[in-house]
């Protein structure tokens, strides 16, 4: 028997991110109030909201960052400011998990929000009981019936009937009694509606890393029935040109006129934010090409009216991505030709977030500047931004890695206690360092040596390594024209430059 939920990543044993949020609450509005959140939400059952933070999480970890707060603490505080009066939320690495998590702290009044990954959650989701989990898997048949026929819908009620007679045969009560049953084994007896729900609860979705994907795919590369609900209008324009184009340069000031008609559209407003836009291009012989145009955050689309650098440049990332792509055979068997002119296209604000006047603090404009700027900044790149980490190793020559900033990582992951120590050595340690540590040309003229730490070199290094003293000595050293030098002692007593301070 599994003693915990198993809420690991299947393919590499780290943990999925908990980014699925279970809402239960009597909001009147229909869930718009929770577009102030992310653009992804969906409706369960009329009390219950389920809700992905995937397209902005890398926004809120930030904010979050910046006022000393976890993740969790932070959107437990903007769920509070957003739903009136008596509701409860949790938060899980799947929908399906977040849902069963939902119905078990029901019966804790005292607990809200809480996460799936922690120890607290883990130890809830032991408390589903059959009857729970019963009742979901009859909800989920309902969402999966606009995908499946009515023979397949009647099936699995069967199915389900089967299974509910086997628990009280077996007088079982809590889902953990069976834990050991596989997917394979529980759909070969009691049908694949059973099966899925079965996987979905022991196991999250593995995170895969060979490929990004795509923003106008499902909400995740799985079989969940997640339908978005709309908002009540999409601001959208469209142009018919007078003559084909094919360059970037003609093009950019036709787009820059249509982002500007989007910004004077009366279904939206100005305190909006823009998570995507869909860029649908049509061509003379070719078919037409959807381009997602993607931010890193939530962009305010009407602030940059007249120029819009970020969103021009966005843009013009994702046209050549595309124009990449084209030149390929589709898997349809769709044919593109090279060079092929625009005849027209339209402009369709994809995902948005929207709020009410009273929540504006949660967004930019009650940041530091140096935040606003930064997220400027993200928003205009066509790569994601790098930053260097320390590691743990001792040798100054891999104190530091280079690694894309990972979304799913929580913020303030650098600060942990197991970290604390290696920031505090290489702190004193420059940031540029040599590979090939060299003699300094004016090795008899500096201000003197000042001493740092000392190193052991590795026994198991490579024999053709560049470094071979058993013991480095390091000192800082000024020469003459005012360099701050990174210097450490052979084991004949020669001096070697290995890093410079700047």
């Amino acid at each position: 028997m599994k003693s915990l939920l198993p809420l690991t990543s299947a393919s590499s044993g780290a943990a999925a991110a908990s980014r699925f949020i279970a809402l239960s609450t009597t909001a009147p509005d229909g869930g718009q109030f929770l577009f102030s959140l992310t653009p992804r939400i969906m409706r369960w059952d009329e009390n219950t909201y389920l809700i992905d933070l995937e397209p902005v999480y890398r926004y809120w970890s930030s904010l979050a960052k910046a006022q000393d707060l976890s993740i969790v603490e932070y959107i437990s505080s903007i769920l509070t400011e957003l739903t009136p009066g008596t509701s409860r939320a949790v938060l899980a690495p799947h929908p399906w998990q977040a849902l069963l998590l939902l119905q078990t702290t029901a019966k804790r009044p005292t607990l809200n929000f809480v996460d799936a990954q922690s120890y607290l959650g883990r130890r809830c989701l032991q408390d589903v009981t059959w009857n729970d989990w019963l009742v979901y898997c009859h909800g989920l048949r309902d969402h999966l019936q606009n995908h499946t026929s009515k023979k397949s819908a009647k099936d699995n009620t069967g199915s389900l009937t089967t299974l509910t007679k086997t628990i009280s045969r077996l007088q079982f009560t809590h889902i953990t009694q069976m834990s050991d049953i596989d997917p394979e084994s529980m759909q070969r007896r009691f049908g694949k509606l059973a099966a899925t729900a079965w996987r979905w609860t022991w196991m999250s979705k593995p995170e895969t890393t060979q490929q990004p994907r795509g923003l106008f795919d499902t909400p995740f590369e799985d079989d969940f029935p997640w339908v978005n609900i709309a908002l009540t209008e999409t601001p959208s324009v469209g142009r018919h040109l007078e003559a084909s184009l094919r360059e970037w340069d003609h093009i950019t000031p036709l787009l820059r006129e249509d982002l500007d008609k989007l910004c004077s559209l009366a279904c939206w407003n100005s305190s909006e934010r823009v998570v995507s836009l869909e860029w649908e291009l049509s061509f003379s012989c070719s078919p037409s090409l959807r381009i997602p145009v993607l931010f890193r955050h939530p962009h305010p689309l009407h602030r940059e009216s007249g120029h819009h650098k970020t969103a021009l440049l966005q843009a013009f990332h994702s046209w050549q991505k595309a124009l990449l792509s084209k030149n390929k055979p589709g898997a349809s068997g769709e044919l593109y030709i090279t060079g092929d002119s625009i005849t027209d296209w339209s402009l369709t604000v994809k995902e948005r977030l929207t709020f009410a006047p009273k929540f504006h603090s949660v967004f930019n404009d009650d940041l530091a500047k140096d935040s606003a700027k930064l997220h400027d900044l993200e928003n205009s790149l066509g790569v994601a931004l790098e930053e260097f980490s320390p590691t743990d190793h001792w040798a100054p020559e891999y104190s530091y890695e280079r690694k894309i900033i990972n979304i799913s990582e929580e913020p303030g992951r650098i600060s942990s206690a197991e970290n604390l120590g290696w920031m505090a050595t290489n702190q004193r340690r420059p940031l540029f360092i040599y590979k090939n540590p060299h003699t300094p040309p004016d090795r008899h003229h500096s201000s003197g040596l000042i001493f740092t730490e000392r190193v052991s070199k590795a026994w198991w290094s490579d024999p053709s390594d560049q470094i071979q003293s058993s013991c480095r000595d390091y000192y800082l050293r000024m020469t003459d024209d005012g360099l701050l030098q990174w210097v450490f002692q052979n084991d004949d007593g020669s001096l070697r430059v290995h890093g410079v301070y700047g």
